[in-house]
């Protein structure tokens, strides 16, 4: 379990500022440094390490046999760019490295958004308890049962960015303690230490992948030489 930094001046009140590299390294306990983390595939290992910094948005739909795809967006301003920008790239392409190993999609990038800066991580893979391995760091209850896929969630520091969104999709929300249901999406905005998460919800049917005509091409490549002659018998 994570410690949290109090303020000197008072004891009882936790930092608002985001904590420094040192900081973070100081709060982890000697049992989480004694033995090799096992990070989160998502912006929610950044909080697991004790980063409270950001703003999170966190996306993620249930398929069918299991399957599931995440979305992570963390947004950092200037100055949590630049104490943890570069902490958050090696980490990020570390675990890139590991979870390809393992056959898992993987994929992050970097964006601007004015001056901040914004990493989307992407994973997608299969298994109810690969995807709490990955993104809920073991913390959270899935379960197919016969009513649709159960989750269950109690938020214990685990996130700890400045604000966080949770939306859980599937193919439709049978019941939730969500703050907005918008179609078959979930959602839960500003999560914070001790809110829980409950939902039921069906499984999602994935978009066919588009087959292309097999002799579409063969119609385009006789197309273009009619389209140039018609061209220039008009000019």
């Amino acid at each position: 379990q994570l410690a949290i930094p109090m303020s000197a001046a008072n004891p009882g009140r936790p930092l608002k500022s985001c904590p420094t590299i040192g900081v973070v390294l100081s709060v982890l306990s000697a049992k989480m440094r004694s033995k090799k983390l096992l990070l989160c595939a998502t912006l929610f290992t950044l909080a697991f390490l004790g980063i409270g910094c950001g703003v999170v948005d966190a996306r993620i739909t249930f398929y069918s046999n299991e399957e599931w795809k995440s979305e992570m967006r963390m947004i950092l301003n200037p100055q949590e760019t630049a104490q943890l920008g570069s902490t958050v790239e090696a980490e990020l392409s570390k675990q890139a490295a590991k979870w390809k190993s393992q056959n898992v999609r993987y994929e992050w990038r970097k964006e601007k958004d004015d001056a901040n800066t914004v990493y989307v991580i992407t994973t997608e893979g299969r298994g109810w308890k690969l995807l709490n391995e990955m993104v809920f760091n073991s913390k959270a209850s899935i379960q197919s049962t016969d009513k649709g896929v159960r989750v269950s969630y109690r938020e214990s520091g685990l996130i700890g960015a400045r604000a966080t969104t949770l939306r859980l999709t599937g193919g439709k929300i049978i019941s939730s303690n969500a703050d907005e249901v918008k179609g078959n999406t979930a959602i839960w905005y500003n999560v914070k230490y001790g809110d829980q998460v409950d939902v039921v919800l069906t499984e999602a049917s994935k978009s066919p992948i588009p087959i292309p005509c097999p002799g579409g091409l063969a119609i385009l490549a006789l197309l273009l030489p009619f389209g140039f002659y018609v061209s220039q018998h008009r000019s």
